[in-house]
């Protein structure tokens, strides 16, 4: 089986990531995985406010990504595959405003990085009509992270492919068998990860039938088989 971490946050693209591409490697090569998708935030507040220092549209690109770079250069040197991915917020629909009102991300599979850096935040300025569109166009996968998770609102399932059926995220209540009922209700694939920020976040994630090769290898597996959700283990913290 080949294990992918579906949900991952590094330190340096928003507050919440906390550790260093290094550490991370490290933690998952111990854990056993074969592979990480990087979904950092994105968002506008994140691209005009914590990247505020950077003045031009292709120096804040450059910086969200420097992150996704380590670790695939570490990933490489262990041997862990590293695959391009975001958790996507549209228009200002998202937590990082500090105004909290019910939210939405969107995890966002099959997008490489030459197609982030050509778009980057003209992303987050769609609809969800829109970007799901656009998603289609680019054979991307749209999937709602943690959609029961408190402040949280529901996107209409037209406008996704997949949602995350479990989230591991050790410190909310995610009611992930509410997550699992919405997702087999309306057809839609089932995706699962650690939504690691910490060390300790790692042990969940989807087990393939078979190595993955790439960002759309990857939405063409999601798409034609039903790998399987493992779980962090309860107390390992």
């Amino acid at each position: 089986m080949y294990k992918l971490e579906m949900h991952l946050h590094t330190k340096g693209n928003s507050s919440c990531g906390k550790e260093m591409p290094i550490k991370i490697i490290e933690r998952y090569k111990k854990a056993g995985y074969d592979g990480i998708v990087c979904t950092n935030h994105f968002n506008k507040y994140i691209f005009y406010k914590y990247f505020r220092n950077y003045k031009t549209t292709e120096d804040k690109v450059n910086k969200y990504l420097e992150a996704y770079y380590e670790l695939y250069k570490y990933g490489e040197k262990e041997g862990i595959d590293i695959f391009f991915g975001v958790e996507l917020a549209l228009l200002n629909d998202d937590y990082h405003n500090h105004v909290r009102p019910n939210c939405a991300e969107l995890l966002v599979y099959g997008i490489t990085v030459e197609e982030f850096k050509k778009y980057n935040v003209k992303l987050a300025n769609m609809n969800y009509e829109k970007f799901y569109n656009f998603a289609d166009e680019n054979n991307w996968l749209v999937v709602q992270a943690h959609p029961f998770r408190a402040r949280t609102k529901l996107v209409d399932p037209k406008y996704l492919h997949g949602q995350e059926a479990y989230n591991g995220h050790p410190f909310h209540n995610n009611r992930n068998d509410l997550a699992l009922e919405r997702a087999e209700e309306f057809g839609l694939i089932k995706t699962a990860g650690s939504d690691f920020h910490a060390l300790n976040y790692e042990g969940t994630g989807l087990a393939f039938e078979r190595k993955v090769t790439s960002e759309q290898d990857l939405v063409k597996l999601l798409r034609t088989t039903k790998p399987q959700i493992f779980k962090r283990k309860e107390g390992n913290l």
